[in-house]
């Protein structure tokens, strides 16, 4: 019972104290501290038009919880499938009526028109703005709506707290999960309809947080289509290496292996692929998903691929070491396999490779390449406009100040087209790993990464921040975005004087055209930078001290 004094404080309207009402947006709660249905009922006015709900409350809940709606994560006022004494035992059970009870209320609250019209609003807007996340995210006094436009994310929707019950079931039940459970993270997938008629999916994941289910909704526009290498942003160099192999990527997207896939499609090839999920349907791939309730892994999936005579078999992710063990056995017998790894650089995926357990002679002879790869802003031609960067930025570039004068820099500015964000889409910086006969040596070896990356520059490896150097030197991106993706932007090669060409730090002469190249260390021979005082590979210094001749040998 609730007593006198508690309906004085909060000035109760009802004179019977047995039960507490409030009319909400959806129905009318009524809270009592007895499970009588006819009591609540009758203890307070009905107002057509709005069903009824009651739930049990323990007798200092029925009060508050009711006036301020109840803590955070309740609605409607009252516990939600409460735990209540019984006579029987004295002890707290669980009301299975009162369970199922709030499932149909949050099957209903989802299934009301303003929330529908709200989810509609929330997948329809993040169509149209092309973005590639939806967050939805509960905080303690609202719900706010974010989109990933371009990889940053950006606040859209500032909703009030009523509504997150209810947008959360709306998106469980479309994406086929279970509205009961609030504790566990779950998965799901739901398809949705755009305003030109073509369907558009979304991955959807719930997280509990501190102030209720959290949503990230994954857009699966399969409008855009899977791009060609050339689209994405490749240099003309690490397009035609790739062209050469297509192998593991270092840290790469789903995008560039969709790509690298179509590009090696054939009709006279089998080409499978297990994914987790499948994002991209390309016609004439035979793709699975993988499914770990019913166990079918990556592992036992490529086990059941290998009896399929694949020629071509992509591998969504590297997780274990018996996933490597049999990838890198399908290479060597064969196949073309293709798969990621979330590593720094194209180097230190052979590193990662050993950590998992993979063998270093299998990873030398089964490996052909690496790709590693990040995204950066693409400037918005419209409304870039050249400037000169700070003296810092240059340096952090490693270009000098003598030689920034000739190169026409931008930065963002924003306009209608943009959004006025001041950049439009995203493309890729690439580092494009072939593994020579002398990485193999190393491989096998167990040489450490630094070795295997000078190794690779000799064989004519593009970094990653070269290659963002270049695009930064092309007016693609700004020196800023390429600075916020690659922490150190360190030039390993320098340019012929001849042509233009970039040239490896060992290089003696430039592939291009042949000329031979000056600056090098006086004591080892190898080429070196502008400013090196001491040669980082001799350990000597780059200064030539000639000792001065002696009388007698000036006579002679």
């Amino acid at each position: 019972m609730v007593s006198k004094r508690t309906c004085s404080r909060w000035r109760c309207p009802i004179r019977c104290c047995s039960a507490l009402s409030r009319i909400s947006s959806f129905r009318r709660v009524t809270a009592s501290s007895k499970w009588s249905r006819r009591a609540a009922k009758s203890s307070t006015p009905f107002k057509p038009g709005y069903p009824d709900k009651a739930l049990v409350a323990r007798t200092h809940q029925a009060g508050s919880d009711l006036v301020f709606g109840g803590p955070a994560g309740r609605a409607g006022g009252g516990v939600p499938g409460a735990d209540f004494p019984t006579p029987e035992t004295g002890l707290t059970r669980r009301s299975e009526e009162e369970v199922f009870e709030r499932v149909v209320d949050l099957k209903e609250r989802s299934e009301a028109a303003p929330i529908i019209d709200l989810v509609d609003l929330v997948i329809q807007s993040a169509i149209k703005a092309k973005a590639s996340d939806v967050h939805v995210e509960p905080m303690e006094k609202g719900v706010l709506i974010r989109h990933r436009l371009d990889g940053l994310l950006k606040e859209v929707m500032d909703l009030p707290k009523w509504v997150h019950e209810g947008l959360i079931a709306r998106l469980k039940i479309m994406a086929g999960m279970d509205i009961a459970e609030k504790r566990l993270p779950q998965d799901g997938r739901l398809r949705s309809m755009a305003e030109d008629g073509t369907e558009v999916d979304f991955r959807v994941s719930t997280l509990r947080t501190l102030f209720g289910e959290k949503v990230v909704m994954r857009v699966l526009d399969h409008r855009k289509g899977v791009p060609a290498l050339e689209e994405i942003g490749m240099s003309a160099a690490a397009l035609e290496e790739l062209r050469q192999f297509v192998g593991p990527t270092g840290s790469g997207k789903t995008t560039t292996l969709s790509s690298a896939l179509r590009s090696v499609q054939s009709e006279k090839s089998n080409i499978i692929t297990i994914e987790d999920p499948v994002e991209y349907q390309i016609p004439g791939v035979n793709q699975t998903q993988i499914n770990e309730k019913i166990k079918l892994t990556f592992s036992s999936a490529l086990r059941s691929i290998l009896r399929q005579d694949p020629d071509v078999i992509l591998v969504g992710e590297i997780r274990d070491t018996e996933t490597a063990k049999i990838a890198m056995q399908a290479a060597q017998t064969g196949h073309l396999v293709l798969s990621t790894l979330h590593t720094d650089d194209a180097p230190s995926c052979v590193t990662r490779l050993m950590d998992i357990g993979a063998e270093p002679y299998v990873i030398a002879s089964a490996l052909v390449g690496v790709v590693a790869q990040r995204l950066v802003r693409r400037l918005c031609v419209n409304c870039r406009r050249q400037y000169t960067p700070a003296a810092d930025t240059l340096r952090s570039l490693t270009i000098a100040d003598a030689d920034a004068a000739a190169i026409p820099f931008y930065k963002a500015v924003g306009c209608d087209q943009c959004n006025h964000t001041g950049y439009r889409g995203r493309i890729g910086l690439y580092e494009v790993m072939r593994v020579t006969d002398k990485l193999r040596r190393l491989i096998a070896a167990r040489a450490p990464e630094a070795q295997l990356r000078e190794a690779a520059v000799t064989g004519g490896m593009i970094s990653l921040g070269e290659d963002g150097l270049a695009k930064v030197k092309s007016g693609i991106t700004t020196p800023e975005e390429l600075l916020r993706v690659v922490t150190e932007v360190r030039e390993v090669r320098m340019l012929c004087s001849g042509c233009g060409s970039a040239v490896g730090v060992d290089f003696l002469a430039c592939p291009s055209c042949g000329k031979r190249l000056s600056g090098g260390c006086p004591h080892c021979g190898r080429a070196l930078q502008p400013g090196w005082n001491f040669c980082p590979y001799c350990a000597r210094t780059t200064e030539i001290k000639r000792e001065p001749r002696r009388l007698h040998e000036r006579r002679s």
